[in-house]
């Protein structure tokens, strides 16, 4: 039977100054058994705001007056770890919030067993985690298209293989724009060559980038161009299109006029929200609409 109870049912009706007596007994007890009991029951959770667009990592990380960075969220709720808080939930806010590294979580002291961090987008926004690098400094040229210099974080030169506009992954300019072309007849090795019509496709002045992409069965090859013959109207890679071995992977087992396509050269940026990388002056260059500044455009690469 609740205890309370069994106090209360000591007193007698009408004896207020005993009841009275009671209740204060009752209320100091209770007050002396949370102190004691009390000191694993979880505190109220505390809550944490980040905003990349108005934050500012010098704020307090309440709503009116956010942090702007993960990595400084985090910094805040492992302190309060500290302070045996045991649940901060941290409120993304509208907008990007970029990571130049790994965001890493780990261990909080042994003495806060029962701590749990939650990232959380604030109802109603859409919050973006990135990892890419966001491109800025577009130059529109002559010629229509529009060139930008990459950036190169802690002296690394970067490779991208994939660029995006807005949240939309562009497509890397190839020829054809659909469909594939045909062999025309493989190499004498049925490995790193073949002969193409004559105007197949237009043919790059520069081989620095461009690859070929080879059609198998289930299976495609991607390979580096070494040269393109114009005399001989034939194709050689730098490496064996397909796995060496096994023999099915010869050009012409599977189809005597195989099918692939070329990539990356600017003789093939021909549509709206095509680009191309050219590693040589280490710069993307991409077609945008007229009525597109890329500037006034997030773009973005891994």
């Amino acid at each position: 039977m609740d205890q309370k109870f069994l106090i209360f049912k000591k007193i007698k009706s009408g004896d207020m100054k005993r009841k009275l007596e009671l209740v204060t007994r009752l209320s100091v007890f209770l007050l002396f058994f949370s102190g004691i009991f009390g000191l694993n029951l979880p505190a109220q959770a505390q809550e944490i705001f980040v905003s990349p667009l108005v934050g500012n990592d010098l704020n307090d990380g309440t709503k009116q007056n956010p942090l702007a960075t993960l990595s400084e969220a985090q910094k805040r709720a492992y302190q309060m770890a500290t302070c045996k808080t045991s649940e901060v939930i941290v409120w993304l806010q509208d907008g990007t919030y970029p990571i130049s590294k790994p965001l890493l979580f780990e261990p909080v002291s042994a003495t806060n067993s029962v701590f749990s961090l939650h990232f959380k987008a604030l109802p109603g926004t859409h919050p973006l985690i990135s990892g890419g690098i966001q491109l800025s400094g577009w130059i529109k040229k002559s010629d229509g298209l529009w060139e930008v210099q990459l950036p190169k974080p802690d002296g690394r030169t970067l490779q991208p293989r994939e660029f995006f506009i807005g949240e939309q992954r562009a497509k890397r300019a190839r020829f054809p724009i659909e469909g594939y072309l045909r062999m025309k007849q493989v190499g004498a090795d049925r490995r790193t060559s073949f002969f193409f019509e004559e105007n197949d496709f237009p043919v790059p002045n520069s081989l620095n980038d461009v690859e070929l992409v080879v059609l198998h069965d289930w299976s495609i090859s991607r390979n580096s161009v070494k040269e393109i013959n114009r005399e001989e109207n034939q194709l050689i890679t730098n490496d064996s299109i397909g796995a060496k071995n096994p023999a099915f992977f010869n050009l012409d087992h599977w189809e005597p006029s195989p099918r692939y396509f070329l990539e990356n050269a600017v003789e093939f940026l021909d549509e709206d929200y095509e680009w191309v990388f050219d590693s040589g002056q280490n710069k993307i260059m991409a077609k945008f609409p007229e009525y597109i500044n890329p500037n006034q455009t997030e773009t973005t690469i891994p």
